[in-house]
């Protein structure tokens, strides 16, 4: 063996190590750039690198190449021909050096090792790849589209298909195109059985453009990836973990994922177990406070490099990722793909109770807290209200606090809602998009007032109730700004998702057996059934009456308890209802949001002006007296009629007796 003494490297015959020992002696050294090569055919081939000569050329496509052996490996391209074949599996390949780096496989060869975290890698590329993007800062590829930036031009390569739509993956068996190579390997194993299932594991939704998945880093670290290895939207899983049943789309997700249950990377404060020493020691500093990261405006700290960054933006107001579709501007890539599932339509989070879907997994997991979820652990501190997420509960504390954090940059108006300044911009300063901004501001106070979570004995049911009388609400007069509108009745509602739950109806979808009637959900209809089976589940343990609504029940007891949560800031008076407050707020404010079509008299709720048009405008008398046969509109007014007979009788038995 033969050993340099300036880089240690070892040669195997002197020739060899002759003609490394020129390198260092610089004999053979390129004038352009200053690199040096072992021999002069070496240097000749590396300026043609500078000079852009390219003699050798392809006979079949015209192609040319700075070396002729990379002219006969691409000339294989054209025939089809594979002479180097492994021994230990049927693949074949075009160049020797694809074959020995195949071989690794076999083998578990990895080389090549990272000076800085120590993980091997197959080949050269593999560990340059990785540096780029692990271990360096520096992003040299910027995306036209976006402004994303990239370590290496093939992740920008990648990456562009998802603006372009461009598919330049053909199926030779059918027709149908792809992004990506992996996409059209996956598309060949599914539909024609071709293929090897071990290197194509992952399902179309997995594939995406290549992301860094290292154990060293801050934000890059491959926990986010690892965490998205089990995400719902998954179709074909082949890894699955034994402890928790998880299932990952490759092999090393799961590697990675089993040292949480060996904990190899334990916390010693609360015994939680990670994949990797650096998401361990991040963890750690939420035991010990630290915080080394610090924002130079406003002095903030941060646990992670990444969130810094993050919140710099909301200083600079920087928004770098631009939607191409619209003029929308975002400060993270990841509220960019959210956003772009709204051109799309994809909704890949799929509710396993109900089937709903959602455009990302932060309202997927809201949706089961709230609908799903009987825990309530955000508590009110000013009326004991409970919450499922701590984002309803701060926004139900500022109808207490009377806070106002979103102000209009334009004006000195203030409101609780960032909602409410949207359509102050809009009604106002005509600034902004009137399609998110279409609710008028006494439809989002009544929100706010009404806000109410549902009881732990609370159902699905109940929920979907109240979608549907908001829905029959969202035609009513006080909305000052209705962009969606029902073909069918005209209706006009002040949210896409309104109407199309509104939709429903007219399709008959939900539509109840015994009377016709159609609904907008199948928990309103299963309901509504119960008018007609007479089944009421909920119980009063007081007096033993029976409700068919749970929150029917909750209000009900407050006659036993003397309960009136609900108070009004501006007198004395207090209610058992919400909604009842809501209304008795008009009498301070003097608002009468209901008009009559006929008469134009206003009431302060819907059902003072149904009892108006039934009285008034209306010779409809359904209600019949069993004493006299009067007819009436209102049951109420039956039930004071029947009073004079009943009060009659009563004085008759007297005078008898």
């Amino acid at each position: 063996m033969y050993s340099c003494t300036e880089c240690r490297k070892c040669f195997s015959t002197k020739k060899k190590f002759a003609r490394h020992t020129n390198i260092h002696r610089r004999k053979y050294k390129c004038s352009e750039c200053g690199k040096c090569f072992p021999r002069k055919e070496k240097l000749t081939t590396h300026r043609r690198s500078h000079s852009g000569e390219k003699p050798f050329e392809c006979s079949v496509c015209g192609k040319r190449f700075a070396l002729a052996k990379n002219l006969t490996a691409h000339g294989r391209i054209h025939s089809g021909e594979k002479p180097y074949k492994c021994l230990l599996c049927d693949k074949a390949y075009n160049r020797s050096g694809e074959l020995t780096v195949h071989l690794r496989i076999h083998t578990g060869d990895r080389p090549y090792k990272c000076s800085v975290c120590d993980k091997s890698f197959s080949t050269s590329s593999y560990l340059r790849t990785h540096e780029r993007r692990i271990h360096s800062n520096v992003r040299p590829h910027l995306c036209s589209y976006c402004g994303k930036q990239f370590a290496v031009v093939g992740d920008l390569k990648d990456h562009l298909p998802v603006h372009t739509g461009v598919k330049p993956f053909s199926c030779k068996l059918c027709s149908e195109k792809f992004m990506w190579r992996r996409l059209l390997k996956i598309h060949l194993l599914k539909t024609h059985s071709v293929g090897e299932s071990c290197s194509i594991n992952q399902s179309e939704a997995d594939i995406e453009p290549r992301t860094s998945v290292c154990t060293v880093g801050d934000e890059q670290v491959a926990k986010r990836r690892l965490d998205e290895g089990s995400d719902r939207r998954s179709g074909d899983k082949m890894y699955s973990c034994t402890e928790c049943q998880k299932f990952f789309s490759h092999k090393k997700y799961l590697t990675l994922h089993m040292n949480v249950h060996t904990s190899k990377y334990k916390c010693d404060e609360c015994g939680k177990g990670f994949h990797g020493k650096y998401t361990l020691a991040k963890h750690r500093r939420s035991h010990s406070g630290e915080k080394p990261f610090q924002c130079s405006v406003c002095g903030r700290r941060f646990t992670v490099a990444g969130y810094l960054t993050e919140h710099s933006r909301t200083h600079s107001g920087e928004k770098p990722y631009k939607c191409q579709l619209c003029d929308r501007a975002f400060d993270r890539p990841a509220h960019l793909a959210v956003h772009m599932r709204v051109h799309t339509g994809d909704k890949p989070y799929k509710c396993s109770v109900c089937d709903k879907s959602f455009r990302s997994s932060s309202r997927l997991q809201a949706h089961e807290r709230c609908i799903h979820s009987s825990v309530r652990p955000h508590l009110c501190s000013y009326c004991g209200k409970q919450f499922a997420t701590v984002a309803d509960l701060n926004h139900h504390v500022r109808v207490h606090t009377g806070v106002k954090p979103f102000s209009c940059s334009l004006c000195s108006e203030k409101f609780m809602l960032q909602k409410l300044l949207k359509v102050h911009l809009l009604k106002t300063h005509n600034v902004g998009e009137s399609c998110s901004t279409i609710q008028s501001e006494a439809d989002i106070n009544k929100k706010l007032q009404n806000r109410k979570p549902r009881l732990p004995d609370g159902t699905v049911g109940d929920e979907q109730f109240a979608k549907q009388r908001r829905l029959k609400e969202g035609s009513n007069s006080r909305a000052v700004a209705k962009a969606y509108s029902c073909t069918e009745c005209q209706k006009c509602f002040s949210n896409k998702d309104c109407l199309r739950v509104h939709m429903y109806i007219h399709s008959g979808k939900y539509k109840c057996d015994e009377c016709g009637k159609c609904f907008c959900g199948r928990h309103v209809l299963a309901m509504h059934r119960r008018s007609h089976s007479g089944e009421k589940p909920f119980q009063c343990s007081v007096c033993g009456k029976r409700f068919a609504l749970a929150k029917n029940l909750t209000v009900h007891s407050r006659i036993h308890s003397g309960e009136k949560p609900y108070k009004c800031p501006l007198c004395d008076k207090s209610f058992e209802r919400s909604g009842h407050l809501a209304i008795h707020m008009r009498i301070h404010s003097g608002e009468r949001p209901y008009k009559c079509s006929v008469c134009d008299k206003c009431f302060r709720s819907s059902i003072v002006l149904q009892k108006h048009e039934q009285r008034i405008h209306s010779n409809v008398r359904p209600h019949l007296c069993s004493y006299c046969g009067k007819q009436f509109a209102t049951v109420a007014e039956v039930k004071q009629h029947v009073r004079v007979h009943t009060t009659a009788q009563n004085t008759s038995a007297e005078d008898t007796q």
